[in-house]
């Protein structure tokens, strides 16, 4: 039996890509390997195992923890789903560049600006590595993606981070 808990209402700013890189911890190029979803005080949450392949921005280590609001959690007999419009959901095998800053739980990281802080990255058929989005809506290589992450980085722009 599936139930589904009422929607959350959630406002969020859109990020230029300078503001998406200053504004995060660490932008790395990784995969999902596993994800779990849990019930607490303040809704279901998931945690999503990343292995990183490539340390964009910041230093990270081989795998980190993504905390997402939302996801599905088996409450008793129960599975119940909640979701967050325009929280991103990470799918095991899914790879991506994640913007990621730190969160309120410790040892774990939150996606910066929601859906806005992932790029997947898909293969094409001529097995090139590809980011669907983040350049104007046209495909950018993986490592020119990494090119303008790094010189986002340098400009040291984005919006100040209220203590």
């Amino acid at each position: 039996m599936v139930g589904v808990v009422g929607a959350n209402a959630t406002t969020f700013v859109k990020l230029s890509f300078d503001e998406l890189v200053a504004d995060s911890a660490l932008v790395v190029d990784g995969q999902v390997t596993a994800t779990r979803s849990e019930q607490t005080e303040n809704g279901i949450v998931t945690y999503a195992t990343v292995a990183v392949s490539d340390s964009v921005v910041g230093s990270a280590e081989s795998t980190l923890t993504i905390l997402t609001p939302g996801g599905t959690a088996q409450i008793g007999r129960f599975k119940i789903g909640e979701t967050w419009p325009g929280a991103p959901t990470l799918l095991v095998g899914e790879r991506a560049f994640f913007f990621v800053e730190n969160s309120v739980e410790a040892g774990a990281y939150q996606v910066t600006g929601f859906s806005q802080g992932v790029m997947e990255i898909v293969t094409t058929p001529d097995g090139e590595a590809m980011v669907a989005r983040g350049n104007g809506g046209k495909p950018t290589s993986v490592a020119e993606m990494k090119q303008r992450i790094k010189a986002a980085k340098a400009k040291g722009r984005g919006k100040p981070i209220a203590d």
